[in-house]
């Protein structure tokens, strides 16, 4: 028993002491800030009823509402996900070292720790998928079915290809399989309607949108590169599983099927470069292939290679803040929200990050941001996406009664987006004199720090 409580309070610690316990604004790719905003006011910016749900239910708490998100939405769920994986390993396998190498190999996961620290959706779909393949470890195929159907209610277009291949493959599950796709069906159409649309509207990436953006980015010569980059991100995640891994697959083929569907899904729609961060998808299954690596241990005849696996995998996880080197916190979204306090009621705030030809745009987050501010403080400051500078014309702002005392210049069409924004900005500035216009400078372009600036 202590020695259970030893390993995974060892990786608890890990995890609070690597998280910033905030949320946090790196880039366009961690929509933390807007997880936290639809989920604080019950608007829905996506279809993740249970996500924005809970999300709700924990910013109620007595502590800092982005706090609670990190605690109790990630961190916690990756926790129990490792105890899960553990539990499940040791029902299916009499291997000794098995569950605490199939854990350890999640742990030490860099694209599941880089999850695991801040506000995301991703380990709460592993959590309710690591639930779902316990109880089929322990012959609860109701309930089973039952959290798989949850999962796809959490984030369910990274859900998708492993309960599909896991329903499908599985004679236990596939006799259930109007549970797993009765509950979304049902859940998702009744709190879509009850849970108003954020002012950014929601939005699945449909497949005729992931056509239309074109394999490879448009240059098929980015190829090899993205190829590398998805070999040294696998080696990272899964590099000290690789060898029973090798052998779960080897020898028990027709089983590993689920498990690989979900990795090769989220690879191939890296390797579309649709959107490159969309690798973080991978994270989704990052337990179930921990299992696989454990039920995978037993088809090794050296100990001494386990316990090598064993060894490796848990040094990374003690190490893993050091190692992966995750700078969680370059601009926390709190510390932008805090910059705003300083400027007088009704000014414009301008939706990017710029410094000496350098723009990072970050478009609808400054509205969540400027937004956020005013509900809890009572003020009218006004957000203006860099969309809208650009292009007036974009209905689903031209329509907002925020917007109808400001001036717009007519909409750029050049080829340096840099050079449209300065324009642009310079220009609302000269049209409304009458009106204070700050955006959010770079002071340190490597870390991406930021202050709000007033345009002058």
């Amino acid at each position: 028993f202590y020695l259970h409580l030893l390993f995974f309070s060892a990786y608890a610690v890990v995890l609070v002491i690597a998280s910033p316990l905030d949320i946090t604004l790196l880039n366009m790719g961690d929509k933390s800030f807007g997880l936290l905003y639809s989920s604080k006011y019950l608007e829905r910016i996506q279809l993740d009823p249970i996500y924005f749900s809970l999300g709700w239910l924990v910013t109620r708490l007595p502590i800092r509402d982005g706090m609670s998100m990190v605690i109790f939405l990630s961190i916690i769920p990756s926790l129990l996900s490792s105890i899960l994986v553990f539990a499940s390993v040791r029902k299916q396998t009499s291997e000794d070292l098995a569950p605490w190498i199939a854990s350890a190999i999640m742990m030490s996961s860099w694209i599941f720790f880089a999850q695991a620290i801040k506000v995301e959706v991703y380990t709460m779909v592993a959590f309710f998928i690591s639930v779902s393949y316990f109880m089929f470890a322990y012959n609860r195929y109701i309930i089973s079915s039952v959290f798989f159907g949850l999962s796809l209610c959490v984030y369910g277009i990274t859900a998708i290809p492993f309960v599909a291949a896991f329903t499908i493959r599985s004679k236990n599950i596939r006799k259930f399989w109007y549970i797993v796709i009765g509950i979304p069906l049902v859940i998702i159409p009744v709190w879509s309607y009850l849970v108003p649309t954020n002012l950014i509207g929601v939005g699945w990436v449909s497949l005729p949108q992931m056509l239309a953006y074109g394999w490879f980015g448009g240059d098929i010569s980015r190829l090899p590169l993205l190829s590398f980059r998805l070999i040294a991100i696998l080696l990272m995640s899964f590099g000290c599983g690789i060898i029973p891994l090798y052998y779960f697959i080897k020898r028990d083929y027709h089983s590993s099927v689920p498990f690989l569907v979900g990795m090769l899904i989220a690879c191939v729609y890296y390797l579309s470069a649709i959107e490159e961060s969309g690798i973080m998808q991978l994270s989704v299954v990052v337990p179930i292939i921990a299992i696989a690596c454990g039920l995978g241990v037993k088809y090794i005849k050296s100990r001494d290679v386990k316990v090598l696996t064993l060894t490796c995998s848990v040094v990374i996880m003690l190490m893993s803040g050091w190692i992966w080197n995750i700078d969680t916190n370059p601009t926390s979204a709190r510390n932008m929200i805090d910059q705003l306090s300083s400027v007088p009621d009704g000014s414009i705030i301008i939706g990017a990050r710029m410094n000496y030809g350098r723009t990072d745009t970050f478009g609808n987050s400054v509205e969540l941001i400027t937004n956020y501010h005013n509900r809890t403080t009572g003020r009218s400051l006004v957000p203006l996406p860099v969309g809208l500078i650009l292009d007036p014309d974009i209905k689903e702002y031209t329509d907002k009664g925020i917007y109808n005392d400001i001036i717009f210049p007519d909409s750029f069409a050049s080829d340096d987006i840099n050079e449209d924004i300065y324009f642009g900005m310079e220009k609302i500035k000269r049209l409304n004199p009458d009106k204070r216009v700050y955006y959010y400078r770079y002071t340190d372009t490597e870390r991406m720090l930021c202050e709000l600036t007033e345009w002058n």
